[in-house]
């Protein structure tokens, strides 16, 4: 049996971070496991929020939880807070260097949708109503919006994302503070110089990062996206089995395993339901029966129970089909002999067999006859088998005396 699996044992943490269309992506380090955290400035939880990842300062009074729901680590003044606060420092560096690919006004939404590209806000900005951020089906597409000030979201505003936008790989910087109205939700890596505020039944879907700012929430929601441990897939006899885990999940919906013989088109293959939320382990599994007997690529699509969607790395997957040795035979239908050639590399520990058509053998001999003489059979269907490295085939004879 053939068994060909690549890249079968893929660490899918959300800190691997892809390439932008124009500059590198920030690479966030240890302050990526953070939902909300603040390099310099005081921590202030005010109600029953609920937040998944870790939390802290490095430098500032910390209150809260409880009251709230927190699942993570709090570091407060540590050496975990003290290195987050470095890797925010160089993070917010790369963003703040990375070159204006296209200028906005400071309103942004009330239906506008944006593509992926590095977008420039020269002065404050606010966000009502709905923002789509459009990925047109590439889901390494990334976004980097720059706000060279304060950033408001009014009530209710949502950052949308479609098309295979993934939240991963959306990116703000704030040269200022950040406030997210009541009831709105905001979606991406948002990193500050000034203090984050997050209002009465908001929630980030990311992560929230100040360089130096105090950092307020109200009985708000920050999530960091579901947590992929690992993506992998095997051989079965002719199935392949697809194995994934999850370290930990916020309000889940469903994976999508999709398929696609060249990257580019996806077809979907299976609808697996999500855990919701959970902070254990999940493991889930797809047996894929019959798969195709050429190489396809293969990733999951998780998409949370609003509609948005994250996926995860692509692999490859050979064929699973056992491999059948090539023997070439003529003439057929046949009078008399029958002359055979194999395949290069088949050894000569091999056999070949005539059986005919009631499942009586007629004919054998060990190691690779050139030919076989059928004059002396009657006439009618035979099968012709072939064994030899661990594989067989078995073809079709038709004798034909005259």
């Amino acid at each position: 049996m053939k068994n060909r699996v690549l890249n079968t044992s893929l660490f899918l943490l959300f800190v691997t971070l892809p390439i932008l269309n124009y500059a590198q992506a920030p690479n966030l380090g240890r302050v990526a496991s953070f939902a909300l955290f603040t390099s310099v400035g005081a921590f202030n939880n005010y109600g029953t929020s609920a937040i998944i990842g870790d939390i802290g300062t490095n430098a500032g009074a910390f209150t809260g939880f409880p009251p709230g729901t927190l699942i993570g680590t709090i570091h407060i003044a540590d050496s975990v807070s003290t290195l987050a606060a470095t890797n925010l420092a160089t993070a917010a560096a790369s963003l703040s260097a990375l070159t204006c690919g296209s200028p906005l006004a400071s309103g942004l939404g009330y239906g506008q949708t944006l593509t992926p590209n590095i977008y420039c806000i020269s002065s404050l900005a606010t966000l009502n109503g709905n923002l789509t951020l459009n990925a047109m089906g590439n889901p390494n597409a990334v976004f980097v919006i720059k706000v060279d000030g304060a950033l408001n979201t009014g009530l209710s505003s949502k950052v949308l994302l479609t098309n295979s936008a993934n939240q991963n790989n959306v990116y703000w910087y704030v040269n200022g503070a950040f406030t997210l109205g009541d009831s709105s939700i905001f979606r991406g890596t948002l990193i500050a110089n000034g203090a984050i505020n997050l209002l009465l039944k908001s929630a980030i879907l990311g992560r929230g990062l100040s360089t130096a700012g105090a950092i307020n929430i109200y009985s708000s929601n920050t999530v960091l996206p579901v947590k992929l441990v690992s993506f992998n897939a095997s051989c079965n006899k002719q199935s392949i089995v697809f194995n994934w885990t999850t370290a930990s999940e916020k309000n889940n919906r469903y994976f999508m395993l999709e398929t696609s013989s060249d990257k580019n088109n996806w077809i979907s293959l299976a609808k697996i339901n999500g855990a919701g939320t959970s902070n254990s382990v999940n493991k889930y599994s797809y047996v894929y029966a019959n798969a195709p007997v050429v190489d396809s690529y293969y990733r999951l699509k998780q998409t949370d129970i609003d509609g948005a969607c994250s996926y995860s790395e692509v692999i490859v997957v050979g064929s699973c089909q056992e491999e059948k040795l090539t023997v070439q035979f003529y003439p057929n239908p046949v009078s008399g002999l029958l002359n055979l050639s194999y395949q290069s590399g088949l050894n000569q520990n091999a056999s070949v067999a005539v059986y005919d058509i009631f499942g009586v053998r007629v004919f054998q001999a060990e190691g690779l006859p050139s030919s076989i003489n059928l004059a002396s059979y009657a006439n009618g269907i035979y099968f012709l088998h072939v064994f030899g490295n661990g594989k067989s085939t078995i073809e079709k004879i038709f004798l034909q005396q005259q």
